[in-house]
């Protein structure tokens, strides 16, 4: 059975140099170029240069993050 999700899930980027999320279960992998997370809706990756992540509130599933996004 599928699940139901619940909770709005968002992306902003601006300029291509700052993102926000929600909706983020766990933090899979990073690097400098590539950021994998687990969202409730799936596997989603950042892909760009210089990248790094600011915040992540587990909790909230709230992450912030700054780099040149491709």
């Amino acid at each position: 059975m599928e699940e139901i999700v619940k909770q709005n899930h968002n992306a902003i980027i601006e300029n291509r140099n700052k993102f926000t999320l929600s909706g983020i279960k766990d933090v899979l992998s990073f690097d400098d170029e590539t950021i994998m997370l687990n969202t409730a809706l799936g596997r989603l990756a950042i892909k760009g240069s210089n990248l790094h992540i600011l915040s992540f509130e587990t909790e909230t599933g709230d992450l912030a993050g700054e780099g040149r996004v491709h």
